[in-house]
């Protein structure tokens, strides 16, 4: 293991720390008392742990908070061929059984949900259940341009602006801009973008909370009902805001920590 800590400041303080799985240096944020129930965090695409460090905070009053920059985003480190959806669930799998964190809920926000339907289906014994925030997972009809350009790209940083989250935006763009860089980074994105799950997940048997933000342009409110009526075992709450709400508007959580 890579044992490094950084605090990221605040009441509730956040420490980053290094793990190595299969040869990835994976970069992830921990918070809250130990002795919390366990939950892990997936983060959505141009995007890490660090955007949504306000979410995290808030969510650390009740849980042991594990936040992981999936490999290739944020501070871990960038792999040196494509990593597939089954590829970054084996390595969620090893993080958290080297970890020896026990039966986590295992929350994932937009593509991070898609990684967290992956573990519900191959490994769901470990978790206690799933939370899918505006998550991805069901048919898209938007091309590759379209989805990471226009709807995510372009509306991250416009919306981020419009609310003065200066940090949040430099994140998004230096993390943007490395990826960038880089070819592999590029094959990534687009051979995972469009896996369709709808027809595998009457197979996941465990827990599932879906909380969706309900005036998400990207990934509409009729998405989080597809998947309400698919998951054999699922509650859905809506919420004010759009795809991002957990990032422009973290106090929305509040209200909701009980039921997560």
């Amino acid at each position: 293991m890579l044992k490094k800590r950084k605090k990221e400041g605040g009441k509730e303080s956040l420490n980053r720390q290094y793990h190595l799985v299969y040869g990835h240096k994976i970069s992830y944020l921990t918070g809250g008392q130990k002795n919390n129930p366990p939950l892990v965090f997936l983060h959505g695409v141009f995007a890490s742990a660090a955007i949504y460090r306000r979410f995290l905070k808030i969510l650390s009053r009740k849980f042991r908070v594990y936040a992981i920059d999936l490999p290739g985003f944020g501070r871990s480190s960038m792999p040196r061929n494509i990593l597939t959806i089954d590829d970054y669930t084996d390595i969620i799998f090893r993080f958290i059984t080297d970890l020896k964190i026990k039966k986590p809920v295992m929350a994932g926000h937009s593509a991070g949900g898609l990684v967290a339907l992956d573990m519900a289906l191959r490994h769901g014994h470990i978790l206690k259940k799933i939370v899918l925030i505006n998550a991805a997972g069901l048919k898209l009809k938007y091309s590759f341009k379209d989805l990471y350009i226009d709807l995510i790209l372009k509306s991250h940083i416009n919306q981020i602006s419009r609310y003065h989250l200066w940090r949040e935006a430099l994140i998004i763009l230096s993390d943007f801009i490395r990826g960038a860089a880089t070819p592999v980074y590029w094959k990534i994105l687009k051979h995972d973008s469009f896996v369709n799950y709808e027809t595998k997940l009457k197979k996941i048997k465990i827990p599932a909370l879906i909380i969706w933000g309900k005036n998400d342009l990207l990934f509409p409110i009729h998405f989080a009902r597809k998947f309400k009526e698919l998951l054999p075992n699922s509650k859905l709450i809506t919420t004010n805001g759009d795809h991002d709400w957990l990032v422009l508007h973290p106090k929305q959580t509040y209200p909701l920590l009980n039921k997560i």
